[in-house]
């Protein structure tokens, strides 16, 4: 509980507003660990271990390379003679998404 609380604390001082993408991860891994508690079932715990991985990697992915995929997409998509107009976010990394 400590470590959660430090935790929204460090990121409240840094950017607020990134306080709801931990709360949302927090929600999810929490639920998760709630369901293989509850549930026997073999599908069921493997969704409860698949789900929150998925979720957890893709916001890392979108906040780490998000941009850089847009930018891959419209140069080859120029190479190709199929210019798109893809701009890039202003996407910024929140502090130790990574861990």
């Amino acid at each position: 509980m400590w470590l959660t609380v430090t935790g929204y604390v460090f990121y409240g001082f840094w950017n607020y507003r990134f306080c709801a993408v931990m709360a949302f991860s927090t929600l999810v891994s929490y639920l998760a660990g709630l369901g293989l508690l509850r549930w026997r079932d073999e599908k069921r715990r493997r969704a409860c271990l698949v789900v929150p991985i998925v979720i957890d990697f893709s916001l890392l992915g979108f906040f780490k390379y998000g941009n850089s995929v847009l930018t891959n997409a419209s140069a080859l998509a120029a190479w190709l003679h199929r210019p798109i107009a893809l701009q890039a976010m202003d996407i910024v990394l929140p502090v130790g998404i990574s861990f």
